[in-house]
C-alpha cells in the first residue's frame, strides 16, 4: 500500500486528482505566511544553521572552524598529524537531540537560564512561504523513513516528524492538557509525584499559552458530519482544543506544514525564544552516538556520565563530515523512536529497559460515504478536527478508551488506507473520495511493543494490539456506505426501491449485522492485525520515567539511571500512553525536566 500511497500523492492533477475531485494544496499566492509568522521565522534564523550548506561551502576544517565562530559557535579541529587530524569539536553547556516538542520547549527554558545552548536536528528548515503543501513531497522531506515506516508485522504505519519541529511542525494542532486519570497514574504508579503538583498544572498553562491553544469554531463539513452523528446517537462531544492562532483558520494541509504559519509548532514559539535568549540550532546534522566517560556513580547506578555527542554531516558530494559536540549535559529530545535507537547504538541499554514498553495511540479509520445529493464532504478541506468524543472504552473506570474525531484524508493517505478486495472495488472508493467522511478511532493503548535495531543499526518496531485494544478499537447519519480499510468489512444502505419495502427496524437489523461482523472477524482466533491496517502519530515510553530502575530508563528528573548528565525531554520519557494527542504533555513535562536541570547546572 506504500507504493499506491505515493503513487497517488504525487502531483497527478491533470492525469487523475480531477477525476478523483481533489484540487491538491493552494496556490502559493492564495495562502501568504503571517507578519507574525515571518517575524517569528527571522528570530530563529538569527541562530539556525544548515550544516550541510555550511560544510559544503566551508570544504577545510579551519574555514568551517571560522565559520562556525563566526556564527557565536565555539569550534575547534584537531591539528594535522594527530589523531583524526582536521576532525571538529564544538563545545557548549547542554547539547540537546531534536527540536519538536520536547527540544524546543526544553531548549527555550535552559537557554532563558543563561546557559549555552546547541539544538541539533537530522530534519531540515523550511520557511512557510516555501512549503509546497504537496503530499508526497512532504512525506519524503519532513517525516521520518518518508512516512513508510512499519512495525516489523506491518500492522502499524508510524507517523513521526523528522524536520526543524518535529511533530509540532506537521501534527493537527490538537492540545489536550494531561488527563488527570493519567497524572495520578504517573504519581502514584510510577513514582512521579510532580505530575499531581500545582508547579505541573502550571506547566501545562504556560504551554497552551505559548502553543496559543484556543477554540476553532469553523467547522469543516466532515467534522459538521460527525457533530450531527454524535447528536443523533446522544452522545457526547466537544470543542478540540487547538494551538491555531487564528481561530477562523480553514487549511486542511496543516499536515504538511502550516503555510500561513497559523499553527503554532516550536519553530515559531519555543526555537524563535531560545534563539533569542543565545541559543543555537544546527539542522542537517545527524546525532550517532552519546559519548562516555567513568564517573563516581549516580543514585547507586550509573558508572558513566555523559560528555556529549557524535554527529555526522551528509555533505552534496555524498561524503559524511564527522564531528563530536562536547557537553557536560546531553538532552534526547529526538522522538520516541530516534532517542532509544540513539541509545542503543551507544551501548545504553538500560537492563533492557531502552526501547521496551512502547506505546503508539494506534488508529483506525471508519469511513461514511455520503450522496452526491447532500453535497461534497472533502474529507483534505476545512480545518481538520474541530469536534471529538470520548464515550468508546472504560474511561471512567481504568483511564483506557478511544477517542473519536475526523481524520484529515489526502489522496495519497486515503489510497493506502483503502481495503483492497478487487482492482473495481478500489476504483470507486477513490471515486467516492470526495463524498466520503473520514473518521479517526484512536485508541490509548493498554498493548505494548518494542524498538530495536537490525543487523544494519536501523530502528526497527515490534507491536502487537492485545485484546482489550482490539475490542476498543471497533466500538467506533445518513451515509450509504460504512466501511474499514479491512476489505470484507463495509455495509451498504440498501437502496430506495429496497428501503420501500424495508420496515427501520429491517434496516436496523443490517446494519447490526455489519457491526457484528466487525467483531467476529477480529476477535477470530485467526485474524491477522495486518489485514486491518493501522496508524500511529504518537508513540511514546520507550525511554521511560520512573521510580524503578528495574522498569525505568529514568529517575523523575528525566535522567538515565545508568549515565549521569543524560535526559530525556520527548514522548520516550512518557511512562505510559495519554490517551490524548501528547504535544502539550511532552512540552510541559520537558519544561520541568529542563527547570530542574537549570538549577543543577546554574548552582
Amino acid at each position: 500500500m506504500t507504493i499506491i500511497s505515493l503513487f497517488f500523492s504525487s502531483d497527478l492533477q491533470p492525469l487523475i486528482w480531477d477525476a478523483l475531485k481533489y484540487p491538491g494544496p493552494p496556490a502559493k499566492e492564495e495562502r501568504p505566511p503571517t507578519r507574525a509568522r515571518l517575524e517569528a521565522e527571522a528570530r530563529l534564523l538569527q541562530g539556525l544553521l544548515d550544516m550541510r550548506a555550511l560544510a559544503d561551502t566551508n570544504r577545510s576544517p579551519a574555514h568551517l572552524v571560522a565559520a562556525l565562530k563566526q556564527a557565536g559557535v565555539s569550534a575547534s579541529a584537531k591539528p594535522d598529524g594527530s589523531a583524526d587530524a582536521g576532525k571538529l569539536t564544538v563545545t557548549c553547556d547542554v547539547v540537546i537531540v531534536g527540536s519538536g516538542a520536547g527540544g524546543g520547549a526544553a531548549a527555550s527554558i535552559l537557554a532563558k537560564a543563561g546557559l549555552k545552548v546547541l539544538v541539533v536536528e537530522k530534519g531540515h528548515f523550511t520557511p512557510a512561504a516555501e512549503l509546497t503543501l504537496n503530499e508526497g513531497e512532504a512525506y519524503s522531506t519532513m517525516y521520518e523513513g518518508a512516512g513508510a515506516m512499519k512495525s516489523d508485522n506491518t500492522c502499524l504505519t508510524i507517523l513521526a516528524g523528522a524536520t526543524v519541529g518535529g511533530g509540532t511542525r506537521v501534527n493537527w494542532g490538537i492540545s489536550f492538557e494531561t488527563p488527570a486519570k493519567v497524572r495520578e497514574q504517573w504519581a502514584k504508579q510510577h513514582g512521579i509525584p510532580w505530575y499531581l503538583t500545582a508547579e505541573y498544572t502550571e506547566a501545562l498553562a504556560d504551554t497552551c499559552s505559548r502553543y496559543n491553544v484556543t477554540i476553532n469554531e469553523i467547522d469543516s463539513r466532515q467534522n459538521q458530519l460527525l457533530k450531527q452523528g454524535l447528536d443523533a446517537l446522544g452522545m457526547h462531544s466537544a470543542r478540540t482544543p487547538r494551538n491555531i492562532n487564528d481561530p477562523q483558520d480553514r487549511c486542511g494541509f496543516t499536515t504538511f506544514g502550516c503555510a500561513r504559519g497559523n499553527k503554532q509548532d516550536t519553530s515559531g514559539t519555543w526555537l524563535p525564544d531560545a534563539v533569542d535568549a543565545g541559543a543555537k540550532l544546527m539542522s542537517g546534522i545527524k546525532a550517532t552516538q552519546i559519548n562516555t566517560e567513568p564517573c563516581r556513580g549516580h543514585a547507586g547506578l550509573a558508572e558513566r556520565k555523559a560528555v556529549g555527542i557524535s554527529v555526522e554531516i551528509e555533505q552534496a558530494d555524498g561524503t559524511v563530515r564527522a564531528m563530536d559536540i562536547r557537553a557536560p549535559a546531553v538532552i534526547c529530545a529526538g522522538n520516541a523512536i530516534a532517542t532509544p535507537a540513539l541509545m542503543l547504538a551507544s551501548g545504553i541499554e538500560g537492563r533492557g529497559q531502552v526501547g521496551a514498553h512502547l506505546q503508539c495511540h494506534p488508529i483506525t479509520q471508519v469511513r461514511g460515504v455520503f450522496p452526491a445529493e447532500m453535497g461534497p464532504v472533502e474529507p483534505w478541506n476545512g480545518s481538520v478536527t474541530t469536534w471529538f468524543n470520548r464515550d468508546i472504552g472504560d474511561w471512567n473506570s481504568n483511564g483506557y478508551g478511544a477517542w473519536l474525531h475526523a481524520s484529515n484524508a489526502h489522496i495519497g493517505y486515503f489510497s493506502a488506507g483503502s481495503g483492497w478486495s478487487s482492482g473495481a472495488d478500489f476504483k470507486q472508493q477513490l471515486l467516492d473520495f470526495s463524498q466520503t467522511c473520514c473518521v479517526a478511532v484512536f485508541v490509548r493503548d493498554s498493548s505494548e511493543g518494542r524498538l530495536y535495531l537490525n543487523e544494519d543499526g536501523m530502528p526497527c518496531i515490534s507491536y502487537q494490539y492485545n485484546e482489550y485494544d482490539r475490542r476498543t478499537m471497533i466500538q467506533a447519519a445518513g451515509a450509504r456506505r460504512v466501511l474499514m480499510s479491512h476489505p470484507d468489512l463495509f455495509w451498504d444502505r440498501p437502496d430506495a426501491a429496497a428501503q420501500a419495502g424495508m420496515s427501520q427496524q429491517q434496516l436496523d437489523a443490517g446494519f447490526q449485522d455489519f457491526l457484528d461482523r466487525i467483531d467476529a472477524t477480529i476477535s477470530h482466533p485467526d485474524f491477522v492485525d495486518a489485514t486491518l491496517p493501522c496508524a500511529s502519530a504518537h508513540q511514546m515510553g520507550t525511554a521511560r520515567m520512573g521510580a524503578d530502575p528495574a522498569s525505568s530508563v529514568c529517575d523523575q528528573n528525566g535522567e538515565s539511571w545508568d549515565v549521569s548528565g543524560l535526559f530525556v525531554c520527548d514522548g520516550a520519557a512518557l511512562p505510559t500512553s495519554i490517551g490524548a494527542n501528547p504535544m502539550i504533555t511532552i512540552s510541559a513535562t520537558a519544561v520541568m525536566i529542563a527547570k530542574r536541570l537549570s538549577h543543577a547546572l546554574c548552582s
